[in-house]
């Protein structure tokens, strides 16, 4: 049609994320065996105008809950930082504390819990919740070969990569973005340069179309009590 279309998938833009990508892709831990994404904080009633009546929480106007909410995020940074599809999932969802305005649990889920496996047979996690009460949790952790790297762990230090000889190197990019420290996340510099440069979009459709096909896959295992749902392409 003519037009730009960009997914604000914006953990892919990050200062320490981007920085992660060039160091795994540098081998800085060696090969990556498996991995640890987490996504948490208090919801959406807590930061929206509508509250505990905000759209995210009804399933008539939302659809999927934390799991879409959060887990796309994160499923598809895992996707950017190593470079490899999900073939299979494993999900887990539950409204485990999330009520609304008249006091019932609400229509979608409050708590993801996923298990990912990659085509090079990478396995990892990926948890989404909005029953954290306490600080914003959005940290990546990979164990590789050769040692392991922890993004967004460590209040001072974004990167974090532990070596098997005891040796730290640590990288200062910046602290990510809060519901309750709202910076600059790029996307909308991205996306104005792409239309006014004539670039192509920097985050396309086909490239998070991997995460979407394993949030939908997910949704399915949840139904079906936690079964391995393979995904084709």
């Amino acid at each position: 049609s003519g037009k730009v279309l960009m997914i604000a998938q914006n953990q892919r833009l990050t200062p320490a994320h981007k920085k992660a990508k060039e160091l795994l892709d540098n081998g800085a831990i060696g090969d990556v065996i498996s991995f640890r994404t987490v996504f948490s904080h208090g919801g959406a009633d807590n930061w929206s105008i509508d509250g505990k009546n905000s759209w995210f929480m009804d399933k008539n106007k939302s659809c999927f809950g934390a799991m879409a909410d959060l887990c796309i995020h994160k499923t598809d940074l895992i996707v950017y930082l190593l470079g490899r599809k999900i073939v299979k999932v494993s999900a887990v969802t539950g409204t485990l504390n999330k009520k609304g305005s008249d006091g019932k649990p609400i229509s979608v889920d409050d708590n993801a819990f996923c298990t990912y496996i990659l085509e090079d047979g990478v396995v990892g996690t990926m948890t989404a919740s909005w029953t954290n009460y306490g600080r914003e949790e959005n940290s990546t952790s990979l164990y590789g070969t050769k040692g392991s790297m922890h993004i967004y762990r460590d209040p001072q230090y974004a990167i974090e990569i532990e070596r098997q000889d005891g040796s730290v190197e640590q990288f200062d990019t910046g602290a990510i973005q809060t519901n309750d420290r709202q910076t600059s996340t790029g996307v909308i510099d991205s996306f104005i340069d792409a239309i006014v440069n004539c670039r192509p979009s920097p985050i396309s459709a086909e490239m998070v179309l991997p995460a979407m096909k394993a949030v939908f896959a997910c949704a399915k295992s949840a139904d079906r009590d936690g079964m391995i749902v393979e995904i084709k392409d």
